[in-house]
């Protein structure tokens, strides 16, 4: 098991909730680099 430091950080409001799901769940899964327009 691998103990992480725990951060947070503010989020900008998105222009809708499909891309504030796909931001929160790629951020938890460290693929934040995936995301690109029409991925959500």
């Amino acid at each position: 098991m691998q103990i992480v430091e725990q951060n947070w950080s503010w989020m900008q409001k998105p222009a809708n909730a499909l891309e504030l799901i796909e931001k929160a769940g790629r951020t938890c899964y460290k693929s934040d680099d995936r995301i690109s327009p029409g991925t959500s």
